[in-house]
């Protein structure tokens, strides 16, 4: 018996070696056992890859119209973002949980925030997947303007199937091992036995773990709808209005004398330094200027 052997019974081993000397013709009852070990391990193998166990059809092969499984529906999962204006935030929220729960669904998340004097809110909602369509539909109604809008579909019918599939594969091989287990003789049986049981109810527990998931998420839609304030536009006015051109040139002029006392203000701070400075400077030059020697005056000879 190879060491990779699932259920390697010592004991029904030595019975097949006494009663195989005695009758080499006749199969014994450990050799069975040992064909339905082998056959368990190969069939825990073929699981784990999605493959059908030995005398079963293997998924996605001909059958006959009998024997031909029966396939769920098609699984999609639907996300999508939208983006609109409204007039008031609060009440748009309030109105999108109602719209929520008319459909079917409820509110999963939801957030509101004050930026200044504006407000902003996001609400995520999930529905049946019947009613996306729908939903989306009166999103868009309640909207003054639809900035953006994104959508997703997600077709998860071929790995929901494929989990199906690996669920019945490793469902068989537990049937398998319950029945070696009724077979052992030994603690030692016992404990291999219920190793590999433990291992193949793992298995089967993410699978199905998974094919909830994806369950949940096909069954429900997603819609998650960000809510902005409307941009309220002040009309332009257009009326001439002596008095109120005459405050601003008022407040123009106010504002060029104030230019103007800076300017006087900065270059009379500037002259308390500056001042002195240049005087000090005008009287060395003038030093300078006095300690030059004269140009010297050739003399001419006298006349007669």
């Amino acid at each position: 018996m190879k060491k990779r052997l699932l259920v390697p019974i010592t004991v029904l081993t030595l019975l097949t070696l006494a009663l195989a000397a005695c009758s080499a013709a006749v199969p014994t009852k450990n050799e069975g056992s040992q064909a339905l070990t082998d056959r368990a391990y190969s069939s825990s193998q073929d699981a784990a890859k999605g493959a059908a166990p030995a005398g079963e059809t293997a998924p996605g092969a001909s059958t006959s119209s009998s024997q031909q499984e029966t396939f769920p529906d098609r699984r999609v999962i639907y996300t999508a973002a939208i983006s609109i204006f409204v007039s008031d935030v609060l009440k748009a929220m309030e109105d999108i949980g109602t719209l929520a729960q008319m459909q079917g669904g409820l509110v999963a998340a939801s957030n509101l925030s004050n930026q200044g004097e504006k407000q902003t809110g996001s609400v995520t909602i999930k529905v049946p997947a019947k009613s996306y369509t729908e939903t989306m539909s009166r999103l868009r109604r309640l909207a003054s303007k639809v900035k953006e809008e994104r959508a997703d579909a997600k077709d998860v019918t071929e790995e929901f199937t494929d989990l199906q599939a690996q669920v019945r594969n490793l469902e068989a091989v537990e049937e398998q091992y319950q029945s070696f287990m009724k077979k052992a003789n030994t603690i030692d049986e016992v404990l291999k036995v219920q190793q590999k049981l433990t291992e193949v109810r793992g298995q089967i527990e993410r699978l199905k773990g998974r094919m909830g998931y994806l369950e949940r998420q096909s069954d429900m839609a997603t819609i998650t709808a960000i809510l902005l304030p409307e941009a309220v536009e002040k009309p332009q006015d257009t009326a001439w209005r002596p008095f109120k051109v005459a405050r601003e040139a008022w407040e123009a002029s106010l504002r060029v004398l104030e230019v103007l006392a800076t300017i006087v203000i900065t270059v009379g701070v500037f002259s308390i330094w500056a001042v002195p400075l240049l005087a000090l400077a005008a009287y060395l030059m003038r030093v300078f200027l006095r300690r030059r020697p004269a140009p010297a005056i050739d003399s001419q000879p006298g006349q007669g």
